[in-house]
């Protein structure tokens, strides 16, 4: 499996992205400047951040250059995330390594007026502050005394009486600064200790609450155009347009502004802020596939192998960026120093196959490909420890189906619900988009996800078919993802599977093992193993086996084995059914059986479907000997 966190091991070919932001943030002519990094959640902005942190670290000092790495939802639940961020970069510098003990003492004082102003934020001014204070032990002559002291530093606004009698404080403006002179102190101090370069990266902005975003901006904007000075924020900016916007709004009282308005301060405000928007892309379908096949490198490779697959990919994309690394350049890399796991080969093919519908139904996101991957591994683990007979290729076909269109996977899964896992709708989808039946479609026509089913029409064209196979345990292993109960999608114990197994497999004599078995079961798990059957019957009407092993269980009198076979050719769709069954059900009926089945067999010798014939022919062919 792959952690979920950020990375500077750029399977994404995204490098290129935070060289080039690079190449701005460490240009002097350009200094100071903010770069907003945007991109939608798990678009890779914070992988491409710490991959610029780490090429800067490196070369940390040389030419004065310094990084420092905040995360504003740190601060989400402190009182005043606005000085919180602050007082986090400030003390960053004042503990660097190699900065920190030359800027210490010229830093100090404005860390010391942070946390004065945080003190003040929490709503405490003029007599309700002395109050506070005379409450921690501090006498109301005392108290005072300490703000009065203070105010030079805060500014007297900020400890003014409001009267206080009302019993409460306003609220304290969002825009006050604790230090009137902050910007050109902290210049100085940068000056002084011979910073050339101060790059602070600002992520995960926009996990904060939109009081919290605006507070974090208020925060970096007491930062900016210091001279010398770089930000780079990382952030979805639907999320701040939206922190800003309700800002606005309740500034306004929530009316007046009208809608094109509105948009124009939201766009104003990030103008003034960020001076280079620069969005992240998504992920095309040769980049997906290409990011895929690199995780599954990492996963089943030593360090060794997975080395010489990155630099077969560097190599590849500086020659063909727009297609994708193909399985036999990574095979190749691979075997050119050691040997490739197993099933590796196969893995690569899978990802050639699967990556254009995981591309198209995750929008290229590659967050979303990897929780994708890591779900799928965790899956096909959980099926191999309660022992279930999956197909991989089935497990991840319907994956893509359930991350594509959630909707229509809850769709689909009652329709297995009501068909006991053998929906008859899954062989209409795979007709139509076929083109074998022009009505196919009519029983998939009425939700809104299908009214463009160009996405349904790729999927379904997707190896393997679906069509009969039982899709109830496939469906139990994504049971976290279903609003509803899968209570009903009961699992068959492995014993019992092993003689579905055996009654629908190719070999008569297994069939006739897998009969004699199932007579000595109790009832319950006989009548579940022939409705296993019968099911299969019903979804594969032209395949044989699953006939003929109910068939054998009908002349080895196994109890309930008429019903089932019975039962079963009411709902199969006889015009497909295996035309080799009719003398079967010719020997059945020759031999005696149950009134329910005669007249079943009879019904169907009669009709004008292929197997009917075949079973009229040879009853004619009997009665002549």
């Amino acid at each position: 499996m792959w952690s979920d966190n950020e990375t500077t091991r750029d399977l994404l070919g995204f490098r290129v992205h935070a060289d080039l932001i690079y190449e701005m943030v460490t240009d002097p002519r350009l200094l100071p400047i903010t770069v907003g990094v945007f991109a939608d959640w798990g678009g890779g902005k914070s992988s491409v951040l710490r991959m610029l942190e780490e090429r800067l670290n490196a070369e940390a000092g040389a030419d004065g250059r310094y990084c420092l790495y905040v995360n504003g939802w740190l601060f989400e639940g402190y009182d005043d995330s606005k000085a919180a961020l602050m007082g986090s970069i400030l003390t960053q510098l004042v503990a660097h390594p190699t900065l920190g003990k030359r800027i210490k003492d010229k830093l100090l004082p404005l860390l010391k007026s942070v946390d004065y102003m945080r003190f003040i934020r929490l709503g405490l001014k003029g007599a309700t502050a002395a109050t506070f204070l005379s409450t921690i032990g501090i006498e109301p002559a005392s108290a005072l005394a300490v703000l009065g002291a203070l105010a030079p530093t805060l500014g007297q606004e900020d400890v003014a009486t409001e009267g206080g009698s009302d019993g409460g404080a306003q609220e304290h403006p969002a825009d006050v600064v604790a230090i009137r002179d902050f910007r050109q102190r902290f210049s100085e101090a940068l000056l002084k200790s011979n910073v050339q370069s101060l790059v602070v990266l600002v992520d995960d902005l926009d996990r904060c609450s939109p009081s919290r975003i605006i507070e974090n901006l208020e925060a970096i904007k007491l930062f900016l155009n210091v001279d010398h000075t770089a930000f780079v924020i990382g952030a979805d900016p639907r999320l701040v347009r939206h922190a800003i916007r309700l800002h606005y709004r309740g500034l306004s009282g929530g009316n007046g502004a009208k809608i094109e308005d509105e948009e124009q301060i939201v766009n104003d405000y990030l103008e003034k802020l960020i001076h280079v928007p620069f969005g992240l892309p998504r992920l095309s379908v040769p980049e997906v596939q290409t990011y895929m096949s690199m995780l599954f490198c990492e996963y089943q490779l030593g360090d060794d192998a997975f080395g010489r697959c990155k630099h077969a990919l560097a190599e590849h994309v500086s020659a063909d960026r727009y297609s994708p690394i193909t399985k036999e350049q990574l095979l190749a890399s691979v075997e050119s120093g050691s040997t490739a796991p197993e099933d590796f080969e196969e893995t690569l093919a899978f990802c050639a196959t699967a990556s254009p519908l995981v591309g198209e139904g995750l929008k290229g996101n590659p967050r979303l490909v990897k929780r994708f991957l890591n779900t799928y591994v965790i899956r096909e683990k959980l099926a191999n420890v309660a022992h279930l007979d999956i197909d991989p290729a089935v497990l991840v076909k319907l994956m893509v189906f359930e991350y594509g269109h959630p909707d229509a996977y809850r769709e689909l899964y009652d329709f297995v619900r009501q068909s006991d896992g053998l929906p008859p709708q899954i062989r209409e989808w795979e007709d139509y988009a076929s083109g074998n039946s022009e009505t196919a479609k009519s029983t998939a026509a009425e939700p809104d996800w299908r009214k463009d089913d160009t996405f349904l029409r790729r999927w379904t064209r997707m190896e393997p078919a679906l069509s009969g196979h039982d899709l109830r345990d496939y469906f139990w292993l994504s049971r976290d993802r279903l609003d509803g109960t899968l209570g009903e999608l009961r699992l068959l114990p492995v014993f019992l599977k092993r003689l579905v197994s055996g009654l629908t497999a190719v070999d008569p004599a297994s069939r006739e093992t897998a009969a004699d078995e199932l007579v000595s079961q109790g009832d319950e798990d006989r009548e579940r193993v022939l409705a296993e059957v019968g099911k299969l019957l019903v979804a594969a009407p032209d395949k044989i086996e699953p006939c003929s092993g109910l068939i054998e269980c009908v002349l080895r009198k196994v109890a309930g084995a008429e019903t089932a076979l019975a039962l079963a050719l009411g709902r199969v769709d006889q015009e497909k059914l295996a035309m080799g069954a009719g003398y079967r059900f010719v020997n059945v009926r020759s031999k005696g059986c149950g009134q329910e089945l005669t007249s079943v067999l009879d019904d169907l010798s009669k009709s004008e479907t292929p197997v009917g014939k075949v079973m009229a022919g040879a009853a004619k062919k009997r009665k002549r000997e």
